[in-house]
């Protein structure tokens, strides 16, 4: 594989760009060029370019059936019979002795061991079979270039059988996939194809559930290989167009004297990679044209493969364009709006003559359902003045999508720009410099119209698609990395190994016990090894010792067969062969074999017949389900999803293909990424906003005054004193008396009390009383209903306001003994009360609309503090009675005031409504940083805040590691700053973010995206929009963790070199979600991916261990996960009985050839009622347990008190019952009474429900 890689740098090296450079690539096309150029063997390039060129070429000119489907490295004896020698006789002692002498002087080769072909696992195609170093070395030298040359012969020896004078195709890919960079995921994948098949779909339980890791994997690297399809292998026949083609561009050229004639083709099968969801500029992709079919050159010999295309489809060219699917709603991504972007064609010179003289014309259609070609109606874009659709030249634009001729063609065939085509920076024609023909944005981008409907197939992955592998190849992928990361393992360990991974059931075959019975038959009573080591009568020696090694040699030599005695295998066995001294000499004898298959993990005995001269009559035991047969399809397949879970989750694999990545640690030929462009903002960076709603949950923050005045109808009202209500968190929903004694106001008005002159009475006056209400809080008002997922801004933002709103209920009674007022002479007073409120997280000089200084409540008219309430007055005392009452809702302070703040002046309406919306669901305040500033920005922005950290974020970047960057840069960034407010934003942020951290990236709305495409950015609807949609938090949605900027690259245009995208950084909590339903059906999905079947525990079922059955070993028990069932009666003796249902057994034949299999179903043949002791219960707090009764529960809550009394838990069941019966039979006599029929008897209380109340409560 190393000398594969050297013969890969060698053939991907260009002249023209070194291998290496030290100097930075300085534009985003050199970065670009630089990558792509990149002479490392890549896994990308093994499975792009290398494997399925060598595949297309060596199985194409095959012509007879493969045989072959990879080779085994056989372990050689010496290793296999590594262990204490059996036969302790004095010729066996001998034997032995001398052995060990002849292999200390004359050792044998290990280096090599001996290899061996093996047949193709099931559903593959195979691999060449006679496969010599002369067409190894042809073949190579066609697919991969002359680079190779120096190094196919070393290749081969490497690899070759020199006793079968093949090579091993397949190994040879295994190695080269498992030597190149790339990641685990990748490798995976790849190895996944070399033996993949399309196989029905269906739902049997895994042992290793399929983890969201392994999904992102999978979603990229078929993405990836989804826009490179039609690149790298061949252009579709006519039928697969009909059928399997989403688009189909077609391209003309005009010429003199024939017309308009078609020079090549582009197909697009799906457009699931291509949705998109922002509103940025385009990236464009190339894509092959195809020529039309030509007939063989003289002398070519016509394969099957070009047979069967009915011609030769060459490459002649290039198309560059992005491809934007817009779905009209994420529930029906058949529906949207399509956007084509064509930038520029290519032709190659080689295969197209002149191409400066093209001038080609683009057609695209798609197809129905009957194969139909359809054209795709062109959307006009509104009556917007200057549209191109009105004022195309030439009539460039029609009906339907369609890319017009660049350049006018004149009457001698010359070809001359059309007049006012150009734009800035764009050159609409034939471009000399750069040898293409490009359009210009104002013709080359074009959109179809809304609600464009597209066939539901070209958004599935097909059907036919490889989505399954055989255990059989899982094998050999094990041993193959194994061997490769030299692992000192049997053939038989490797088998064990792989099938502990990847078997559906985790079950692993091989031999459980063996014995050498001393009978010619064995009567029907003796069902088990155990049993007949247990008869005195029967002689019987213990031979597993010796039928584990010759399982060894079995699997060695069985030619990836791991039966014992297969059908393939000739010659004689005998006891001398297996290693087994026998033990009676001239006797019939038994060889009795309990063991374990693959699979499903049943245990099976078999019974060989031994003559009497120790010759074994050949029977086949087989260790493998077959194929073949409907249960063994299921259970010894697993799916692609699978198969990279089990791959990723086991560091035996994983941990080999990351270390052979790592062995050539030099840089010199690591190309320069390509940093992206980011504009980052980082909600609340100093937790001011968390920090807020914990003291809202701790204390509200609003302070309730309570005034007490002397109206005067003549002259100003007078103070006669205040009082406070006690915070609001320290009430209830009950209702409390309080006396509140009447004080005068402080002195110091500054903050302590409401400012007003009148209430400054001065040291001689004191005021006098008590104060009589009654007061409850409740916080907050009401659970707010729940929104769905298509809630509105309003819906959210009243949600919202609920949360952080309660309500106040006040009732002023009476005071006594207040001070008179203005009147001394009548020693009386005319008393009334005002209530005024307070916000606390108000300072001096902060305040907003309708709250003034210190957080007084004002008017917005007048400016003037506003009561919140106030009673009326009473006439002529000091002891007034009021018995008044009202109600508040009352917000919570910080709530409150980021709402003021955020909402601003503004006037009264719908547009205020909406105002008034978004600042409920406003977040906190934000801090900026910027990524990938180009080299022309440095100079001028490098010194700002938030530009000045280096940090490099590339699309190869996880999310997670985006986070990590984001912290490197706000520690260089406040190293650097000097504004103290900025520099503890910038140390907060690098000391504070966490995993709980959600990035998420801005997705505009449909309206949006149309203004976008109008190129109306400038307009004011587009600029009122985009402010109203970028502060609403449902239009940022949260990016996967684990997935990289590059999965994201298609949908959000990452990557871009002009463009920078925004992204935001918010705290995931339960409020966030209530304000962003993205984030919140983000989170629900990836709850699912979390949930897994051993943390199932309802009231009705709970997952468990039972104890399964084998019927083929004598009724052995073994236990096995299942889902245990709330019991549903209790046995005679009082002990419950369960149902359970195994997860992993042998399925039934039935049901198992239709595309589906159902896990009920599948469940459904081994379900068996069992004691509680035959169960394990896995949760701590089994559900199922208690008692599900409602008649029940209001009698087990009685259970604790009567325990605690000192009675007995039999006693307390017997008590209980007796209150249940009495119960019931007064219910019985009501309903006779009435005519009714009367109900059945209840269903007693058990003795563990009463243990379960007593446990759990």
């Amino acid at each position: 594989a190393t000398q594969a890689t050297q013969a890969t740098q060698a053939t991907q090296a260009s002249p023209a760009a070194p291998a290496s450079s030290d100097a930075r690539p300085t534009t985003h096309a050199q970065a670009q060029a630089k990558l792509e150029s990149d002479p490392r063997l890549t896994t990308r390039k093994a499975v792009n370019h290398i494997i399925p060129t060598l595949q297309k070429n060596l199985m194409s000119e095959s012509t007879e059936r493969p045989q072959f489907g990879g080779m085994m490295r056989v372990t050689p004896l010496k290793l296999r019979e590594l262990g204490p020698e059996m036969n302790t006789s004095f010729m066996g002692t001998v034997n032995a002795w001398f052995s060990w002498a002849t292999e200390t002087m004359m050792p044998g080769d290990l280096s090599r061991p001996v290899t061996m072909s093996v047949p193709p696992p099931p559903h593959t195609v195979g691999e060449p079979t006679q496969l010599d170093h002369v067409e190894f070395g042809r073949h190579v030298q066609k697919s991969v270039g002359t680079a190779w040359n120096s190094y196919i012969q070393r290749i081969y020896e490497s690899f070759a059988s020199p006793l079968e004078r093949r090579l091993s195709l397949n190994e040879f890919f295994i190695a080269l996939i498992c030597c190149s960079k790339g990641t685990a995921g990748e490798k995976a994948m790849a190895l996944f194809h070399l033996y993949a098949s399309a196989q029905p779909v269906h739902k049997v339980h895994h042992i290793t559930p399929v983890s969201r890791h392994a999904m992102t994997v999978i979603e990229k690297i078929e993405g990836n290989a989804k826009r490179m399809e039609g690149n790298l292998i061949r252009a579709p026949t006519e039928e697969e167009v009909k059928k399997n083609i989403c688009l189909h561009f077609r391209v003309f050229s005009h010429t003199q004297g024939t017309g308009e004639t078609l020079l090549g083709e582009t197909y697009i099968p799906t457009l699931n990679q291509y949705r998109w969801g922002g509103a940025g500029k385009d990236i464009p992709h190339s894509f092959t044209i195809w020529s039309t079919s030509q007939s063989l050159p003289p002398g070519m010999q016509p394969t099957p493969e070009i047979l069967a295309e009915h011609g030769v489809r060459l490459s002649i060219g290039e198309m560059n364009m992005a491809i934007k699917w817009m779905p009209s709603a994420d529930s029906s991504t058949d529906v949207g709006q399509l956007g084509i972007h064509l930038f520029s064609i290519f032709f190659n010179p080689r295969n197209v003559e002149a191409p400066k003289w093209k001038n080609p014309r683009v057609t695209v259609v798609t197809y129905d359902e009957k194969g139909n070609e359809r054209p795709i109606k062109r959307w006009s874009g509104g009556a917007r003045r200057g549209n191109p659709a009105h004022t195309a030249h030439g009539h460039g634009f029609g009906e339907n999508i369609e890319f017009p001729e660049t350049m006018r063609r004149d009457t001698w065939g010359s070809l001359h720009h059309r007049h006012a085509t150009g734009s800035a920076g764009h050159v609409h024609g034939w471009d000399p410099r750069t040898e293409l023909w490009q359009w210009n944005p104002r013709y080359g981008s074009q959109y179809s119209i809304e609600n464009f409907k597209i066939k539901k197939e070209f958004f599935k992955s097909s059907s036919m698609r490889p989505n399954s592998i055989s255990l059989q190849a899982c094998r050999l992928i094990t041993e193959g990395i194994l061997r490769r990361s030299l692992a000192c393992i049997t053939n038989r360990q490797a088998t064990q190994i792989s099938d502990a991974i990847f078997c559906r059931a985790g079950a692993v075959p091989g031999v459980l016990d063996a014995v050498i019975v001393q009978e010619s038959s064995l009567s029907a009573d003796i069902a088990t090894i155990a049993q007949l080591k247990a008869d005195r009568g029967i002689k019987c020696v213990d031979v597993k010792h010796q039928m584990i090694i010759a399982y060894e040699t079995q699997v060695a030599q069985g030619h990836g067969s791991i039966d014992f005695f297969p059908q393939s295998h000739s010659g004689a066995v005998t006891l001398e062969l297996l290693k087994i001294q026998d033990p009676f000499p001239g006797d019939s004898k038994i060889l009795w074999i309990r063991y374990v298959r693959s699979g499903d993990g049943q245990r099976f005995n078999e019974k060989v017949q031994v003559s009497s001269s120790g010759n074994v009559q050949l029977k086949q035991v087989a260790l493998d389900m077959e194929y073949g047969s409907p249960t063994g399809g299921v259970q010894m397949n697993i799916s692609k999803e699978e198969f990279v879970t089990c791959m990723l989750a086991n560091p035996v694999l994983t941990e080999p293909l990351r270390q052979l990545s790592t062995t050539d640690c030099s840089c010199r030929r690591v190309p320069d990424g390509i940093p992206i462009k980011l504009d980052v903002a980082i909600v609340d960076p100093t937790q001011e906003a968390a920090e807020d709603d914990f003291m809202d949950a701790a204390n509200v923050r609003q302070s309730i005054l309570l005034e007490v005045w002397d109206h005067d109808t003549i002259s100003k009202d007078e103070f006669l004193g205040e009082c406070w209500l006690p915070p609001l968190s320290t009430l209830g929903s009950t209702p409390r008396k309080l006396v509140l004694p009447v004080r005068n106001a402080p002195s110091d008005q500054q903050g302590y009390t409401r400012p007003h002159a009148s209430k400054k009475l001065g040291l001689k006056i004191k005021c006098t009383g008590d104060l009589f209400v009654e007061v409850s809080w409740v916080f907050p008002a009401e659970e707010p209903p729940a929104t769905s997922d298509s809630s509105s801004v309003h819906d959210r933002a009243h949600q919202e306001e609920m949360l952080h709103t309660g309500k106040l209920h006040l009732k002023i009674i009476k005071a006594e003994d207040l001070r008179s007022g203005a009147d001394l002479q009548t020693n009386k007073a005319d008393p009334y009360v005002y209530v005024y409120i307070r916000n606390e997280t108000f300072g001096k000089n902060d305040h907003a609309r309708g709250i003034g200084h210190y957080g007084w409540r004002t008017s917005v008219t007048t400016g003037q503090h506003d009561p919140l309430w106030h009673t009326s007055w009473k006439n002529g005392t000091l002891n007034p009675e009021w018995n008044e009452e009202n109600t508040f809702m009352i917000p919570a302070g910080a709530f409150e005031k980021k709402m003021k703040k955020k909402e601003g002046p503004g006037r009264h309406g719908a547009a205020h409504g909406k105002k008034h919306d978004l600042a409920v669901l406003a977040d906190q305040s934000e801090l900026r940083i910027h990524f990938g500033e180009s080299t022309d920005d440095a100079p001028v922005r490098g010194q700002e805040s938030g530009h000045r950290h280096r940090v490099e974020v590339f699309l190869g970047d996880s999310i997670h590691n985006f986070r990590n960057k984001l912290q490197s840069a706000c520690e260089v960034e406040a190293s650097k700053e000097t504004d103290a407010s900025l520099k503890k934003s910038y140390e907060a942020v690098a000391a504070n973010m966490t995993s709980n951290h959600a990035v998420m990236v801005f997705v505009p709305s449909p309206k949006l995206r149309e203004l976008h495409q109008q190129q109306r950015e400038k307009s004011y609807e587009y600029r009122r929009l985009y402010k109203v949609e970028e502060q609403d938090p449902s239009s940022w949605q949260p990016l996967d963790p684990v997935r990289t900027f590059s999965h994201y690259a298609a949908m959000y245009g990452f990557g871009h070199p002009q463009m920078s995208q925004r992204l935001k950084v918010v705290e995931g909590n339960e409020d966030y979600k209530l304000k962003n339903t993205r984030y919140r059906i983000f989170m629900q999905d990836h709850a699912r991916w979390e949930s897994h079947v051993e943390e199932t525990n309802t009231d009705l079922e709970c997952f468990g261990y039972a104890q399964y059955m084998h019927h083929e070993d004598g009724g052995s028990k073994e236990w096995r996960q299942a889902i245990i069932e709330r019991p549903d009666h209790v046995a005679d003796s009082g002990q419950r009985r369960y149902n359970a249902s195994f997860l992993h057994c042998p399925l039934p034949p039935t049901n198992l050839g239709d595309d589906e299999v159902s896990a009920a179903e599948a469940m459904e043949s081994a379900r068996a009622e069992l004691d509680e002791a035959q169960l394990l219960l896995a949760p701590a707090n089994p559900k199922i347990l208690g008692s599900a009764r409602l008649e029940h529960q209001e009698f087990l809550a009685k259970a604790r008190h009567l325990h605690d009394d000192g009675m007995a838990e039999k006693d307390i069941v017997v008590a209980l019952n007796d209150e249940l019966k009495e119960r019931w039979q007064k219910t019985k006599e009501v309903e006779e009474h009435e005519g009714q029929s009367h109900s059945p008897p209840p269903q007693l209380i058990t003795l563990s429900d009463v243990q379960f109340a007593l446990k759990h409560g």
